[in-house]
């Protein structure tokens, strides 16, 4: 038989789209002898006839949306075994798949199927579209929509009474599947989802169980829907609230995706109100980098105080929220490449909900660090409460780290209104004060500050040391955004705190919950009408945990498959950077827990693509972490293990060699080098001399555990650190 050539459309590794030529009959004849040699046992048995047959919907689908197979194929015994070929380099092994195209192009689908005894194929043509003629029923789901709303009248009807609740969230369980898919409404307080067949269950996500209590639905408060019929549209799934407590709740966010010398760097503000009060006449102050210059925004800019820029903030009802962005100009020094700029948001008024605990003593602790004779990181620690009634009742602890080492301990009491300096020779380093507040104070402060870039200019400074920790910024109404210089960036790109202690590795402990960012931009010369996200998680992440946080405009987030997510920005209308460069941002934030029981040195690695309107999809950076023992990564204490033995350790961190000093051990020594997964990495045996030197060689920068032991039994251990 005569081999059909045809032309078919693949992407490059660039993503473009190239026509190429295949032999269709070979490669199918190919596929469907592997098919029929892995799952029929061929025999002389009497064949029982199977027929393959399928359909499909949406019958016209568009890119980036799943189109749904159905498989219509007969037979006796009916067929068990299934094979899809979808004609983009893919394969489907299920009944029923649902698969997602991203090029608009026709697409020769095969079915191959088998009951055990027989075999039989067919092929049939699909054509997808790049545009959804009619929003909705481009994709096999049905339609469900309702309403979240404040009930001031408490009759569970909306009307001119009632206020719409703005960026609130539902949660959807499709069942039978352990996933979710979320919700936030807009302006109107509308949400809406797109769900296959099944039983489902509609759930709104209370934005704060102390303040506010759901009324409507009440028992159960949640819906449960049966859609039997994808073209189904289901409303009035609507969420009526009461207030519970009045309260005034705001919260203040801060975007930058990256920081650059000479350059107008471009910050995005969001804050709203989870309070139950309306709010008027707030303010919103936002702390500049003493390196950073305001240029222009389009906030209420209604003063400037040095560094300091002071926002005026509009009438912010219940669960509403506003939003602004600016640009500061970086100063042009290229030495600051490397260094860490942050930039802080707090939002006004900013008190608590709940009464203060009575334990408290009405004691603030505030930090503060500078650098001192280019030498010296000096902190004060601040008491900013009422002399006499905001004194200390109590000492609080202080610690102190060189880079991510720590080094020093101490405890502080102050008065009201008093102050503590506190200084310690850098050498070059990142040095870091964290302060503890006393118990019972409100909120989730942590006070603390850094100090780089600090030093001999003619030496190299060590940096990549502040982002990695966290920031003093856990109560809602402050946000710092730091990021580190750098000479050029991606405007779509993703970012993961806490990112980890160690430039290489990014240490993380097991029980750490990751927060991921995910940033975009429209640089393309027309308007982006709809934006979507996948996400592919790490096995190591626990997707049934996961946590929207934030968002720059309304979307809906679908899990596709037991770790892939999905965010479709319908409708953005995203203006291209040329047209409107401020407008042309986006993001989205979510946190998630790790997998219970993640090992030492288990990588966690993430990256998402981000598909404009048509276009193929832009791949961001992978963004990583590595699970350690991070007490033993920060803390620079040696152990010895028997008396009248000592044990130094000079130069530590060290470059080249280091030398080891061992007084009161008389026997040889075997001297063993771990990483911080518990690989060995060198191993001395038979060392006599009191003193002996360890030579860097192959190892990498990192955070290493030493063991010197005799006869078996362990001497000494500690950590040596290799920059």
């Amino acid at each position: 038989m005569k081999n059909e050539l045809i032309k078919k459309a693949l992407p490059d590794k660039s993503g473009n789209v190239l026509l190429k030529q295949l032999n269709l009959i070979s490669k199918k004849t190919i596929l469907f002898l592997i098919f029929s040699f892995f799952l029929f046992n061929l025999t002389f048995q009497t064949r029982a006839q199977v027929t393959a047959d399928f359909t499909w919907t949406p019958v016209n689908p568009v890119i980036l949306s799943p189109v749904c197979f159905k498989d219509l194929s007969t037979g006796s015994p009916p067929p068990n075994s299934w094979l899809w070929d979808f004609y983009d380099g893919e394969i489907g092994t299920t009944q029923n798949p649902a698969h997602i195209y991203v090029f608009p192009l026709p697409y020769q689908v095969t079915l191959f199927v088998s009951n055990g005894i027989d075999t039989s194929s067919i092929t049939k043509l699909i054509s997808v579209d790049s545009i959804c003629s009619v929003p909705g029923f481009c994709t096999c789901k049905a339609l469900i929509k309702g309403k979240i709303y404040s009930d001031l009248d408490s009759n569970c009807i909306f009307n001119g009474s009632d206020f719409p609740l703005q960026n609130a969230k539902t949660q959807i369980q499709p069942s039978p599947y352990p996933y979710y898919i979320y919700t936030i409404t807009d302006e109107n307080g509308n949400y809406h989802a797109w769900l296959d067949t099944g039983i489902h269950t509609v759930t709104h996500i209370l934005p704060d169980t102390l303040l506010w209590q759901q009324l409507c639905p009440d028992t159960p408060d949640y819906y449960t829907i049966n859609i039997t019929n994808i073209n189904d549209t289901i409303s009035g799934l609507d969420f009526a609230n009461i207030i519970k407590n009045e309260c005034q709740s705001l919260w203040v966010n801060i975007y930058n995706s990256s920081l650059r010398p000479c350059k107008n760097n471009f910050y995005y503000v969001k804050y709203g109100n989870n309070g139950t009060i309306q709010i008027d006449n707030g303010t919103l102050e936002i702390e500049l980098d003493s390196n950073l210059t305001y240029i222009s925004g389009n906030g209420n800019l209604i003063g400037q105080n040095g560094n300091i820029l002071i926002f005026g903030v509009d009438t912010l009802l219940p669960l509403e929220y506003g939003s602004f962005s600016f640009y500061a100009y970086l100063d042009c020094d290229m030495s600051l490449i490397s260094s860490t700029k942050c930039i802080k948001a707090h939002i006004y008024p900013d008190s608590f909900c709940l009464p203060p605990d009575t334990i408290w003593d009405s004691s603030h602790i505030v930090v503060e660090g500078n650098c001192v004779n280019d030498s010296l990181a000096c902190f004060t620690i601040y008491n900013t409460g009422d002399p006499g009634i905001g004194d200390m009742l109590g000492s609080s602890e202080y610690r102190i780290y060189e880079n991510q080492t720590l080094v020093f301990v101490d405890t502080f009491q102050i008065l009201g209104g008093d102050s503590l300096v506190v200084c310690w020779p850098t050498n070059n380093n990142t040095i870091r004060l964290e302060a503890d507040q006393r118990p019972g104070h409100p909120g989730n402060s942590l006070p603390r500050d850094f100090v780089e870039l600090c030093g001999d200019s003619t030496l190299p400074f060590v940096t990549w040391q502040i982002t990695p920790v966290t920031q003093d910024d856990a109560d809602d109404f402050i946000a710092i955004e730091c990021h580190i210089v750098s000479s050029s960036f991606d405007p779509n790109s993703k970012q993961v705190k806490p990112e980890g202690i160690t430039e290489i590795y990014h240490y993380i402990d097991s029980t750490d919950v990751l927060e991921y960012t995910i940033y975009f931009q429209n640089t393309g010369t027309d308007t982006a009408d709809n934006i979507v996200i996948i996400d592919t998680l790490s096995q190591y992440l626990d997707i049934i945990t996961i946590q929207p946080v934030e968002s720059s405009h309304q979307y809906i987030l679908t899990i596709l498959d037991s770790n892939i997510l999905q965010w479709s920005f319908d409708n953005i209308i995203l203006p291209d950077s040329n047209v409107n460069e401020p407008e042309s941002h986006g993001f989205v934030k979510y946190k998630i827990n790790q997998k219970p029981g993640n090992s030492i040195g288990t990588l966690i690695e993430n990256k998402a693509a981000i598909f404009f309107d048509f276009n193929p999809s832009v791949i961001t950076n992978t963004v990583f972490n590595t699970v350690g023992n991070i007490d033993s990564i920060i803390t620079n204490v040696q152990k010895i293990y028997y008396d009248g033995i000592s044990v130094k350790v000079y130069p530590n961190p060290f470059s080249s060699t280091t030398t080891f000093e061992i007084k009161g051990m008389n026997e040889p020594v075997t001297f063993e080098l771990y990483n911080i997964i518990g690989k060995q990495v060198k191993a001395i045996s038979d060392i006599t001399g009191k003193k002996f030197i360890i030579s860097r060689e192959n190892l990498a920068n990192g955070i290493y555990i030493y063991k010197i032991s005799s006869k078996d039994k362990l001497i000494c251990a500690g950590k040596l650190i290799v920059n």
